[in-house]
């Protein structure tokens, strides 16, 4: 290969990594969308549950009760409309080599897809929104855990719904990015949590994308959402990546949005409550399945609770023992975050 061919293959390749970095700079809206009907976001808490229920059941991986409420997840989201394929592995656990696989679907929108329809979605421009969805082991009760994490990845579950029911593609043929939800297989550790017994999903995903693409799998993520512990009477979120441009922006849009919809008394609280850490604070972050892309640079907003629901990792963590009403909440915050990031070109 001739010098002046290598400058130019240098030159492209590094013009594609500063455009996929520079995107995550305007992934943040500056200001709330006024095309977004605020009414739209309301569904009832039944037709919630719908969605929940099938997953509030033990689901630790490796067993069959996993396997079926990852067959349900895909189920749905192919129902929304959305791409799904199945990342599976072999773990090695304490309990010896468990088969698992992560949820990746993906919503063929944006200018990558509308001029072909078969774009690489890993190496393309995306917002990515996560949750794990299986269960820790417990031997001495029958553990359904509803917050960690069956409501997040109904709340997932509920935003495709939502935007199938309410929007055409079409609608967004010309945004720079598309959006993926992963729902991770074994985050939770077998006996205690340690670097090798834990986020098995996560950190297999992103050795997957190290060992195929290299980093520019990681410089195309715009942003990372992680929803973990959701639904319990604990359900404020500190800023914990604030010090991050991009993940700072998402956090004060989240703020944006709350505020929003208190003031059109669309929220059971009347001051900000979820989303109240906006000059940032030093919270000790806390390992979850965000930690592997985390290291890779990308922005992340880790919505998890400070402090825990009290019921985390007991028999109380049920379906009894939800708040409704932050449920609901959330829901809408949720919903209206995810269009005004589609909305956003």
């Amino acid at each position: 290969m001739s010098s002046f061919l290598i400058q130019v293959v240098f030159l492209f390749i590094s013009f594609n990594i500063r455009v996929n970095r520079s995107q995550r700079y305007n992934v943040i809206p500056n200001r709330l969308s006024e095309t977004i009907k605020v009414s739209s976001l309301q569904s009832s808490y039944s037709e919630f549950y719908s969605l929940l229920a099938p997953i509030a059941n033990p689901r630790v991986s490796g067993t069959y009760a996993n396997a079926q409420i990852r067959n349900y997840l895909a189920s749905q989201m192919r129902s929304f409309g959305w791409n799904v394929e199945l990342d599976s592995f072999n773990a090695r656990t304490p309990y010896g080599i468990k088969p698992m696989a992560n949820i990746i679907a993906t919503l063929p929108i944006g200018k990558n897809f509308y001029s072909n329809i078969n774009a690489n979605s890993v190496t393309s421009n995306r917002v990515i929104f996560a949750c794990h969805y299986d269960s820790k082991l417990f031997r001495s009760f029958r553990f359904v855990a509803a917050t960690d994490s069956a409501v997040p990845c109904a709340i997932l579950l509920d935003m495709a719904k939502y935007l199938k029911q309410n929007f055409d593609k079409n609608q967004f043929a010309r945004l720079n990015r598309h959006i993926q939800f992963i729902f991770f297989d074994g985050e939770e550790a077998f006996k205690t949590w340690t670097s090798s017994d834990s986020l098995y999903g996560s950190r297999n995903y992103a050795n997957k994308l190290t060992s195929q693409y290299g980093q520019k799998a990681f410089d195309s993520m715009d942003l990372f959402v992680l929803l973990d512990l959701l639904g319990g009477y604990s359900s404020s979120f500190p800023n914990y990546f604030w010090s991050n441009p991009t993940s700072h922006q998402a956090y004060l849009l989240m703020n944006k949005i709350e505020q929003n919809l208190i003031r059109l008394r669309y929220l059971s609280k009347s001051r900000v409550y979820y989303f109240k850490y906006v000059r940032g604070r030093n919270f000790r972050q806390i390992d979850d399945d965000h930690k592997p892309f985390l290291r890779k640079n990308v922005p992340v907003l880790h919505m998890i609770p400070s402090p825990f629901p009290s019921v985390w990792h007991t028999q109380r963590d049920n379906l009894k023992n939800l708040y409704p009403s932050h449920v609901q909440d959330l829901r809408k915050i949720m919903k209206q975050f995810f269009i005004e990031i589609l909305n956003n070109y």
